[in-house]
């Protein structure tokens, strides 16, 4: 929330539709116009590879089955010089 209050496109996901439920009506009560939240496995992303400026998993990728497929994730969607961050 806080890097598309900040004018950045975001797209959130989660494992969990509750999660992605809770986080859509913070967007819409927001009215922010520049995140998507969509529920994906974090180890499979359905995204394009070289997509993405920054990638980053809070408190997601200690709860994978395999850690270092979700790690391959977070770097395989980055452009060239991208950064990914993770949070345990």
């Amino acid at each position: 929330m806080p890097a598309a209050r900040a004018g950045v496109d975001v797209l959130a996901t989660d494992f969990a539709p509750g999660m992605i439920e809770r986080l859509r009506q913070r967007i819409q009560q927001e009215g922010l116009t520049n995140i998507r939240a969509e529920v994906m496995d974090g180890q499979a992303l359905d995204v394009p590879d070289a997509c993405y400026d920054a990638s980053a998993s809070i408190v997601g990728v200690i709860f994978f089955p395999d850690i270092a497929r979700g790690i391959a994730e977070l770097k395989r969607v980055l452009r060239s010089g991208g950064r990914f961050a993770i949070v345990c």
